[in-house]
């Protein structure tokens, strides 16, 4: 039974990439929303772990499975979701993460202020984190005073005043994130050139630019696992693809000041591996993120966008080699 008497159909898109256990979980949590007009929309890039079997064998109802057959990254693989969404006439476009569990009535919420908001391009769920549900990951986005760069909102549960109303916001967390048919048709779609991380933060500015509105719906609660796919926020892939376009961000959307604090704090990424010990590893795990931070540095200043340089994922896996050894010690 919907919730509405003309309710919108929602396509879910979650995009799976060697992850078809997370993939499960977050499409089986969608399946128990109290929202139903949805259609789930699994896009494989490319795994090689055999998840489009596992995923068949594990889930007993309907989904749509695209096989992208390549890894085309976080917006290149959403967007041959969102594409197929809009053909099928789907009205609003739910892009989750596989490492993320919906509430029962996550959606709902998402649906309900979508439907009321017509200057809305986008709404955003509050993002707490899987491992203690009373700390919030993200609350929305501002700009710091300081740097006049994009900072999210997080803090513990009691420790943010978060509205109980619909509020505005500068971005949304592309791990819950339901989009217009229409602001689709507007903005386009996600800019493939980050590959992934900062993308759903581009589509937000852009949507901006174009006098739409983002916001956040307060009764809509996500649990979020978090930098699965990566093995953490510390490994070498994943600060080369935020270093390469927190750069990339701030000379298309922010002004020359924001670039040059984006610059310093690439230099900082340095500072932060081998002098304040920010990342606690082992002399050689430092040395594997200092070389995928120059390699970001490099890439942005000759333009070389999309997918990181096949060395990043190689040095990534020693990474994650030595720190797999460290937690079974």
């Amino acid at each position: 039974m919907n919730i509405f008497d003309n309710s919108p159909r929602v396509g879910v898109i979650i995009l799976n990439w060697n992850s078809w256990e997370d993939t499960v979980s977050a499409a089986e949590s969608i399946a128990l929303s109290d929202y139903k007009n949805i259609i789930i929309y699994i896009v494989d890039n490319a795994s090689s772990d055999q998840s489009e079997s596992y995923i068949s064998s594990k889930l007993n109802f309907h989904y749509e499975f695209i096989q992208s057959g390549a890894n085309l990254g976080w917006s290149g693989g959403n967007n041959l979701g969102i594409k197929l969404a809009i053909e099928q006439e789907c009205n609003l476009i739910y892009l989750i993460n596989p490492d993320v569990r919906v509430s029962t009535n996550s959606i709902t919420e998402l649906v309900k202020a979508a439907t009321s908001l017509t200057d809305a391009a986008a709404i955003g769920s509050i993002v707490l984190s899987y491992d203690n549900p009373m700390w919030i990951e993200f609350a929305g986005t501002v700009f710091d005073k300081n740097t006049n760069q994009l900072i999210h909102l997080s803090g513990k549960k009691n420790s943010i005043a978060v509205p109980s109303e619909l509020y505005k916001t500068l971005s949304i967390k592309g791990c819950s994130l339901m989009i217009k048919k229409e602001a689709i048709a507007t903005v386009g779609l996600l800019a493939t050139d980050y590959f992934l991380n900062y993308d759903e933060t581009d589509w937000c500015f852009r949507a901006s630019k174009l006098n739409f509105n983002l916001y956040m719906a307060p009764d809509s609660e996500v649990l979020h696992i978090g930098a699965q796919t990566f093995g953490g926020t510390e490994s070498p892939i994943y600060r080369y693809f935020i270093t390469r376009n927190r750069l990339l961000f701030s000379k298309r959307h922010l002004g020359r000041k924001d670039l040059i604090f984006a610059w310093r704090c690439a230099l900082w990424e340095y500072k932060n591996i081998f002098t304040i010990n920010k990342f606690k590893n082992n002399f050689l795990q430092k040395i594997y993120i200092s070389i995928a931070v120059s390699f970001a540095i490099f890439d942005y200043v000759f333009h070389r966008y999309g997918d990181c340089p096949l060395p990043i994922r190689k040095i990534t896996n020693q990474f994650n080699l030595i720190k797999n050894k460290k937690n079974k010690i």
